[in-house]
């Protein structure tokens, strides 16, 4: 995944593999390092090929929204990748 900043406002790609074939994906941030997380807000959805391969892209405000030093929300951020039933199938933490 990489965030690039694009003047007042920034691009989101991810490029995921291992997941399931042709199953559909959201991707989230959610404050917490844990389950139960907390104010999941969805960035982008994305649908996997037959070999579990997707890839999705989110623009706007992303770095301000995932900060952990937010000032609507401090705290750790976490993506998610959740699939249809809504469990998280990747975690990863951001970074400060």
């Amino acid at each position: 995944m990489a965030v690039r900043q694009l003047g007042v406002t920034d691009a989101l790609d991810l490029l995921a593999r291992g997941l399931p074939a042709d199953a559909k994906f959201t991707l989230e941030v959610a404050q917490g390092e844990a389950a139960p997380f907390r104010n999941v807000l969805p960035l982008a959805t994305f649908r996997t090929n037959a070999k579990g391969a997707g890839q999705a892209q989110a623009l706007g405000p992303i770095r301000e929204i995932v900060s952990p030093d937010s000032a609507s929300a401090p705290g750790p951020r976490t993506l998610l990748v959740t699939g249809a039933g809504g469990a998280p199938v990747l975690l990863g933490k951001v970074a400060p």
